[in-house]
Formats: C-alpha cells, structure tokens, sequence
C-alpha cells in the first residue's frame, strides 16, 4: 500500500513539475496572440551602435529595415548593444494630431531604459527630449509593459527607438493610439487553462493521497493554503484575476500576498517532509524532497521572470536565486550526503535562466545571450534535459562514491591485515631473538661449565697421577720402613707405640701431598684459564687467554667501539684456544662448522663446534657482518692449513662458513703456535 501510495506521489509530483513549466513557458508565447490594431515595427537586426543619422537614413531607404516578426537580437555578455527599431511615420496618415499621444508595447520585462531618436532628415538624428514621455507606465490589463510616448512629427520622418534590455530577445514592439488601445482583446491561449486545471486537480489528488499518509492538521492547512495561493497566483499571471475583481490595484496586491503565502506555505510543507519516516528507503525520501522543492520553488520562479519588471524584477531575481543557492550550500556543507547533488540539479533545472542571468548581472561571467534567451523563451526542454544530466551525473557521482569507499574500504582492511603481519612479524622475530640470546646464553653458560668440569677432571687426573707417582716414590721406602718397622716392633716389643706413631705420621703425609697437589692445581686453573668477554663490552685492549698447557699462548687484539674492527678472526682464534681445553689427550683432530641464524635486529651467527665423541660441542655467538668480512677478506676461497703440534702431532681443524647464497661453503684453518 505505502510502495504503491509512494510510486504514485512520485508520478504526480513529477506530472505537476512539467505541467508547471510548461504552462510557464506557454505563457511567453501569450503576447503573440494579442491583435495587432496599428503600425508594424521595424528594425535591423545587426545595427551597429552608436548609429549616425545618415547611416539610420540610408538603411531606412535602402531597406534595410526588413519586416520581421520576433526576432532575436544575439549578442554577449551583460554589456550588449541596444536594439534599434526603426518607425517610419506619415503624418497624414498615421497621426491624428500633433503631439498625440500613443503607446509603445514592448514584450520584455527586462526593460533597463528606452531612448527615442527622431530622425528630421539625412543629416539630423534628434533625441526627444526627456519630458516628451512617461517612460515606464505599467497597465495590468495587458501583460507587456507599455511606454506612453508623445510624438511631434513636423512632416514625414523616421523614429528610431533604442531599447536596452537586460535579455537577449525582443518578442515585441507595436505602437498603439489611446483610442485603440482601448479596444485591444486579448486572444487567450485555451491551453493554459487546460495546463491550470491539470495543475490544480493532480494537486488535489496528491494532497488527499499525503492526507491518507500523514494524518495531520497543520499539513492540511499549509497544504490547502498554498493551493488557494497557488490558484490565486495562476489566474493573476494568465491575466484572469483583473476581469474577475476588476479592479487592477486589488488584483495586484491580492496577487503579491498570494506569493508570499505561496512561498510560506511552501516552505513548511517542505520543512515536514524532510522529516520522513525511516521505513521509506533512502532513494524513494530523496527523490520526493527533490520534486517538492521543484513545485513549491516554481511560483517564485513564474513571478520573477515573466511578471515583475524592471529594477523590482532584478532585485527579486537575485534575491531568490541567492536564497536558492544559500540552500544548495547548506545542504552541501551541513548534510554532507548525495541529496546535495538532487537538489543542486533541481535547481538548476528550474533556475538556470536566473543563475545565467544573476550571473550577468553581476558581471561574473559573460553569458551567451543565445543561451539566456533559449532558457527565456523555452524554459520546459532545457529544465528537463538538464534534469536528465544532473540526475544522472548525481547517481554516476553516487555510484563512484560508493565504489569509492568500497576502493577505501579494502585498501584501509589490506593496510590492517599487512600492519597486523609486520607486527606479528616483528613480535616473532624479537621473540626469535631473545630465544635465540637464551640459547647463546645457555650455551655459553653450559660450556663454562663444562670448561671447569673439564678442567676438574684434568686436575684430578693430575692429581692422581702426581699422587700415584708420589705414592710409587714414598710409599715403597715407607713400605719397606713400615715392613722394618714391623720386624723390630716384632723383636722389640718396648718400641710398638713409637713405631706405630710414624706409621700414622707417613699416612698423613700422602694426605698433605694429596690437599697440596689440588689445592695448587686449582689455583694454577684460575690463573690461567679466562673466560672470553662479551660483544657489548669491546674496548681496545690486549686479551691474552692460555690453556691448561703452559707451552701453549694464543694472543689478539681488538680494535676500539668507535672504529670496529670486529676482530672477527680473534673471534675464530679465541674459539679454537677455547676448543683447546678439550683437548686433554693427544692433539686430537676436530671439525668445527659455523651454523648460520639470521634475525632481523641483531643478524646473529652461532658458531657451534661438532667435535669428537669424547668432547661436547661447543658455541660463540658474533655478528654476520662480521662473518662476511672474513669472506670478502678472502674472496671466498679460504685455504686449509694444517700445523705441526708442540709434541709433534698435528692440529687439523676446519672451518666451514655457509653464510652467504653466492659463496660456496669455505673453510678455514688457524694458526696455533707454541710458546717461545
């Protein structure tokens, strides 16, 4: 019921549009119809201004004033030259008596000023003097301004009439005696009143279809207010409203009132509607506000351009059209929404003949006269063209803001999903990171530890290989001692105690050696063996660090903070001292291999140690540029080398450097000399 009920509204209101401009644009062609009782004018179409008396002369009897009907006068801009009509008069024939007085008609509101020129002969162009007319004299019973004008011609002459208007069209021009005037009729246009009726009766419909809607008195009231005015205003345009009061005075100020309450009845219908239910859909609200504003906005509209003359008319023109776009503006601004452009294309529509026109006055931009004057004189075609392409141009701009936030939309969730990925990225590698820093740190911790271990062992081992020697020394003479000592404790029983005190004395001998031996290992260890330092802490210095062999030193140095060298071969040499501490045994061979772990803050390089069953691995954590220094040192090849032992043997231990995709995978030898 309500779709239907909407469709309909629609459809009315859309009828009631072009009946209306329509109906507005019939109403130019009503002063053709009026009956042409006296002189036809003439004029030139191309004159040029100013015109010479001799040249008005010559044209006038070469003939250049052809008879014409409406013709236009083209020309741009606001500046346009005037028209000239030329009026050739008999005084025999066409004048009475001298200074009769006659009627000058001219069909356009726009009328700016008139000036009379009375050319007396070839070389006399004479100006009627100011007092000789009333310039200006409206009559309510016809619909085109009439000019009374007293004319003294002194024998045959020609008139030229210079009309500047603010249009681009002069529809008419005839001259008319006061006695003829008062017998003029006018031949009305019977389809203007087919148009009112229309008008009329799908306002009637409309307005019993919006009662069944909304119920509400205060519409009904501004409702039928404006429908009284607007029948008020109609037959005061169509020039019935003074045959039914007869009485132009009350006619006109009935006809203003009607305006005025036209406009305000207008404008709180329009204040209700724009507060439509939410169940309408959004296309359905915005367009049945758009065709509202087309029909209450088109009785200012007919009033101010087919009307109102003169200064008065100019100043309702652009009063109305600044009202019209202080709407549009607020609209735009304030709502922000798509309504903006329908609204901007009714009024467009509507008003594109006061824009072009306000525009000129202004002397902002200079408007074809061509243009204006099709906008004047047929209003309905352009209105409706230009409805089409704003209308349209609205729904493509609608369109491509939606695609446009849909473009927006996507690129702000694909900025979120790739923001989201860096940042899970980042946590992952900074958790990497730290693991991987727990690990080193283990590692390092666990190879301190294993380092003692070692280094215990090795004590031990010393230890009871000093002791086992001790015991071999000692223990065979105190053995034989002791055995002696038994012998004479057997023959000499008086003696037992004395022996058996030296006996305990020797014990405790083996137990000083034993305490001795370790405690002085121990010392030796921490004297000697010292633990590398930390990358943070690089300073320049010399770093010596000697294994538990004493004719074994291997010493480097490393730069300063500021200008690092990173001493990435001291780096491999402390790592392969380090390694010897296992070494515990004969100088074993070993392959050490460096293992790559990348990050994206610190690029770290674990060198793990994969040695013999016998030894655990090994790690030492350093940077990877460092690592490719080395390789660029070496251009990628590095040499095996293999070097002689202190005790002969051979130390063969490889490195093996996967650091680079480009490079193959190397391997380095060290150099590990004894101690002079």
């Amino acid at each position: 019921m309500h779709k239907s009920s909407d469709r309909f509204i629609i459809f009315i209101l859309f009828f009631l549009y072009s009946s209306s401009i329509q109906a507005s644009a019939d109403f130019n062609d009503i002063t053709s119809k009026v009956t042409n009782l006296d002189t036809i004018f003439y004029y030139k179409e191309d004159a040029k201004e100013p015109l010479s008396a001799a040249d008005a002369y010559q044209l006038w009897q070469q003939g250049s004033f052809k008879q014409s009907e409406v013709k236009p006068k083209i020309s741009l801009g606001f500046h346009r030259p005037p028209i000239w009509i030329a009026l050739p008069l008999n005084p025999k024939q066409d004048l009475q008596q001298p200074w009769e007085t006659y009627y000058l008609e001219i069909g356009e509101p726009f009328l700016r000023h008139l000036t009379i020129y009375q050319l007396t002969s070839p070389n006399s162009l004479e100006k009627l003097k100011q007092g000789e007319f009333i310039a200006y004299q409206q009559n309510y019973k016809h619909p085109n301004p009439l000019i009374k004008v007293r004319f003294n011609p002194k024998y045959q002459s020609l008139f030229l009439i210079r009309v500047h208007t603010e249009s681009a069209f002069l529809f008419l021009a005839r001259l008319y005696t006061e006695n003829t005037l008062k017998k003029i009729s006018i031949i009305e246009n019977f389809s203007l009143g087919i148009y009112a009726g229309i008008i009329f009766i799908a306002s009637i419909i409309s307005l019993i279809f919006w009662l069944v809607l909304y119920p509400r008195q205060h519409l009904f009231i501004y409702y039928s207010i404006y429908l009284i005015s607007s029948l008020l205003v109609t037959l005061f345009l169509k020039g019935w409203l003074p045959y039914f009061l007869d009485n132009p005075n009350l006619s006109l100020h009935l006809g203003r009132l009607s305006i005025l309450v036209a406009v305000i009845a207008s404008s709180q219908t329009i204040a209700h509607f724009y507060h439509l239910p939410e169940k309408y859909p959004t296309f359905y609200k915005l367009y049945i506000k758009s065709l509202l504003i087309i029909s209450f906005s088109l009785t200012p509209l007919i009033i101010s351009d087919f009307f109102l003359a003169g200064n008065l008319s100019n100043t309702f023109v652009l009063t109305s059209t600044l009202i019209d776009l202080a709407i549009i503006l607020f609209f735009i601004f304030k709502q922000k929404e798509i309504r903006s452009f329908f609204l901007l294309a009714s009024f467009t529509s509507i008003n594109a003949y006061g824009y072009l026109q306000v525009l000129s006055i202004m002397n902002i931009i200079q408007v074809p006269e061509i243009l204006l004057g099709y906008f004047y004189q047929s209003l309905h075609l352009p209105s409706l063209f230009l409805h089409i392409i704003f209308s349209a141009l609205a729904i493509y701009i609608y369109l491509r803001k939606i695609q446009s936030s849909r473009i927006e939309q996507s690129k702000q969730y694909l900025n979120n999903e790739i923001y989201a990925k860096q940042e899970a990225h980042k946590i992952i590698h900074q958790r990497q990171a730290s693991l991987n820093q727990e690990i080193q740190q283990s590692i390092r911790i666990r190879q301190q530890l294993q380092e003692a271990l070692q280094n215990e062992k090795e004590t031990r081992q010393q230890q009871r290989n000093f002791i086992a020697m001790l015991s071999h020394e000692i223990r065979s003479p105190l053995a034989s001692l002791q055995f002696g000592l038994q012998g004479l404790q057997r023959k000499t029983p008086q003696h037992q105690a004395n022996i058996q005190n030296l006996v305990s004395y020797i014990d405790s001998i083996e137990k000083a050696v034993d305490t001795f031996t370790f405690n002085d290992r121990l010392q030796n260890l921490k004297e000697h063996i010292q633990f590398p330092i930390d990358e943070k802490e690089f300073h320049t210095r010399l770093y010596t660090l000697k294994s538990v062999y004493p004719q074994t030193q291997i010493a480097y140095q490393l730069d300063s903070q500021t200008q690092p060298i990173y001493g990435d071969m001291g780096l491999l040499v402390e790592a392969l001292a380090i390694s010897l501490q296992y070494l515990h045994e004969a100088y074993a061979c070993q392959s050490f291999y460096l293992y790559q772990h990348i990050t994206d803050q610190n690029h770290q390089l674990g060198i793990t140690s994969v040695s013999s069953k016998k030894n655990p691995p090994f790690s030492l954590s350093t940077c990877l540029d460092k690592v490719l220094l080395i390789v660029q040192a070496h251009q990628g090849r590095l040499q095996k080398t293999t070097l002689p032992c202190p005790q002969g043997q051979q130390i063969n231990i490889h490195f093996s450097l996967p650091i680079h995709p480009d490079f193959q995978p190397s391997e380095l030898s060290l150099d590990v000399l004894p101690k002079s």
